[in-house]
């Protein structure tokens, strides 16, 4: 693939550098400095067309080297004004406040809250802000508020607004950081809202068509379990499915299929492009064209017009004009188009996770199915199908290996497996689904439709749980440094070119990164192995600490830990080497009533455990775990060296080594 016919990626790559510079750096340039090299730069390139071309010999290399740095300055600039927009930097106290908002978008909530995203505007008392910035809002049901609002509602609402707090364990799923690649850097609960006003808008309208259709579903033949599976496939409402069910998808690795993404509008392009060519619509491509984009973004309408579909309509849509307007297409520029005009948006984009796996998916199909299905195929047209599907698998699998590694900490074994199995059932549901959508908004009737799309459902649900049971259908925990991840990546790069290209030298590196990855992970272990470690968890009203020694832990807790709480001190162990069946779990109630206490010897140290400490200890206790009724009192008994820890409200402690749990667990290291 010749590099000039990939303007877009030449143009995504530096900017991309930009912004990861600004994420990465805790230092800041003035906006106005960053700006104002723009305009210089942007000069200089432009001057440099004027120069006859030979008159020097390095203009191009002038030319190229202004242009790559403008566009990484550009990327810093861009994400730093991001920052500045939003509320990253704001601290609206704690103090109550009415702030009218704007419903942008509804998420997922729970049985007592509804939860949403939104524009905050201003708000409204002595603590006045005009600024505009996006918001979680979370908001409790009642009575009064059966139905969920819609995107264009204006809100008032009587809260008080907090930054989304980090994680307070290691190895536990940062909420905050996932928001922040939204935009989103606090959140408020409410339960005192009043509907003002609405505006209309697409979104509103997209919302309004997906509940119609949600409700003319729940009406049909189709049963609730098969009803939950579809709607996640088609409409991408994933808020009734079950856990178990999530998990067999989870395990046999065919997450995808439930999350409406790139798969379902490239089965809705191909379905319509074939369609297409039962029509005489070579004279005029560009109708065909306009008709097949017209189409994505009503199905992306239907589905309620999330960030990921919005995502992959977008490359879809390039990649359909990109046909018109070039005769030598190239997919992967389509691909680097669509994400350089997200970017440009908001670069927060770059950080998300879907937007990470749906690009490194897409990328990994163009760049290595063609040479290893060229390799493999066969004679026979119904082999080379099969064989097609199995590459699009494995090219995808290859390609988002390092991030799910990343996010999810696993692998399922028998993805191409699933794969065969669920993809065409997926493309019979979603194709049936369509019609289905289609047959009940003009006739409110699917023809039968429905019944057929229950029998495919409870077959495709079926299949996922017969692989999902297979012995060892999930790779599981996988916990590597980030370091590991980044040579994975590297690994993963080299070896796709060595395919495309078949030139040694890419084959020798992606070896050479194989054992810096052995290595960095050989150099890790040995640490861990050698060390002990002491936990205290930051679990509201619970003491649950952890001692490892090596690769080898006990955990003490004073009352029954949740299945999420188990799964936090699970995860945490096995990122440290830990293997699950060396990890024991001891339950030692403590009474309050009688201020009963837990002494532990931990290594050389003496760990006490007192709810209250009614009685005051002397002080040889080394790591104090407490809530008394007088700190005061007790800073007093203690020795300087003596490391408290306690749970409060109050973040103030006039004592050096007193750690409140509440803003996160205590990890300390002995030597």
């Amino acid at each position: 693939m010749s590099w000039s016919r990939l303007p877009f990626l030449k143009l995504v790559l530096p900017y991309i550098c930009g912004v990861l510079i600004a994420y990465s750096i805790d230092s800041r340039v003035e906006l106005s400095l960053l700006y104002l090299s723009v305009f210089f730069l942007l000069a200089f390139a432009f001057s440099l067309q004027f120069v006859r071309k030979g008159s020097f010999s390095i203009r191009p290399s002038l030319f190229a080297i202004s242009i790559f740095s403008l566009l990484i300055i550009m990327g810093y600039a861009r994400y730093l004004n991001e920052i500045d927009a939003s509320s990253a930097k704001m601290d609206f106290g704690e103090k109550e406040r009415l702030s009218l908002v704007e419903i942008k978008e509804e998420l997922k909530g729970s049985n007592k809250y509804r939860k949403y995203f939104a524009n905050a505007y201003y708000s409204i008392g002595p603590d006045t802000s005009t600024k505009r910035f996006k918001l979680l809002i979370n908001l409790e049901k009642s009575s009064n508020s059966e139905l969920a609002f819609l995107p264009g509602d204006i809100i008032l609402l009587r809260s008080t607004i907090k930054r989304v707090p980090k994680a307070a364990n290691p190895a536990q799923f940062d909420y905050s950081k996932y928001l922040r690649s939204k935009g989103v850097y606090h959140q408020s609960t409410s339960s005192e809202y009043k509907l003002l006003d609405s505006s209309n808008s697409i979104l509103r309208v997209a919302v309004k068509i997906r509940r119609s259709l949600l409700l003319k579903f729940e009406k049909s033949g189709i049963s609730s379990s098969s009803l939950t599976i579809l709607k996640a496939i088609l409409l991408g409402d994933k808020s009734g499915l079950e856990k178990g069910v999530k998990d067999d998808f989870a395990k046999a690795g065919a997450m995808h299929i439930l999350a409406v993404s790139g798969l379902h509008l490239g089965i809705v392009y191909l379905i319509f492009s074939q369609f297409f060519q039962l029509f005489p619509t070579r004279r005029f491509p560009f109708v065909k064209s306009v008709l097949l984009i017209m189409i994505l973004w009503s199905f992306a309408l239907i589905t309620g017009l999330s960030t990921s579909v919005q995502r992959s309509a977008l490359m879809f849509s390039l990649l359909e004009l990109s046909v018109v307007f070039s005769r030598k297409n190239s997919s992967l520029n389509s691909v680097a188009a669509s994400a350089f005009i997200l970017l440009l948006i908001d670069p927060n984009t770059l950080f998300d996770p879907a937007f990470q796996l749906s690009y490194s998916a897409v990328i990994g199909i163009i760049l290595l199915y063609p040479p290893i299905f060229n390799l493999i195929r066969r004679e026979n047209k119904w082999a080379n199908k099969l064989i097609a599907l199995m590459v699009v698998s494995f090219a995808a699998q290859l390609a988002t290996l390092p991030f799910s590694i990343l996010f999810f900490h696993q692998f399922p074994n028998y993805f191409l497996l699933t794969n065969l199995l669920v993809i065409p059932l997926s493309f019979l549901i979603v194709t049936l689904g369509l019609l289905s959508a289609i047959l009940l908004l003009i006739f409110n009737w699917s023809f039968y439709m429905d019944l057929l799309l229950d029998q495919l459902i409870y077959l495709l649900e079926y299949l996922v749980h017969m692989v999902a049971e297979l012995p060892n259908s999930t790779l599981s925990p996988i916990w590597v440094n980030e370091w590991t991840i980044v040579l994975l990546a590297a690994f993963i790069l080299l070896l796709s070119l060595y395919i495309i290209s078949r030139r040694s030298r890419y084959f020798t590196s992606a070896l050479i990164t194989a054992l810096a990855m052995l290595l960095v992970e050989t150099i890790i272990s040995y640490q861990r192995l050698n060390e002990d470690q002491l936990t205290v968890y930051s679990f509201y009203n619970l003491n649950c600490i952890s001692y490892r020694e090596g690769n080898k832990a006990i955990v003490f807790h004073s009352d029954s830990l949740s299945t999420y709480e188990r799964k936090i001190v699970m995860d945490h162990l096995s990122s440290n080497r830990v293997d699950l069946m060396d990890i024991e779990f001891i339950c030692q109630r403590i009474d309050p009533k009688n201020s009963a206490c837990l002494v532990f010897k931990v290594g050389r140290n003496t760990l006490l455990i007192d709810q209250y400490l009614e009685e005051l200890v002397p002080s040889q206790y080394d790591i104090i775990i407490t809530n008394p009724k007088s700190m005061d009192q007790l800073m007093e008994k203690l020795n300087e060296s003596t490391i408290v820890l306690y749970y409060s409200f109050s973040d103030h402690l006039d004592f050096s080594n007193a750690f409140n749990l509440r803003n996160g667990a205590f990890v300390f290291n002995f030597e």
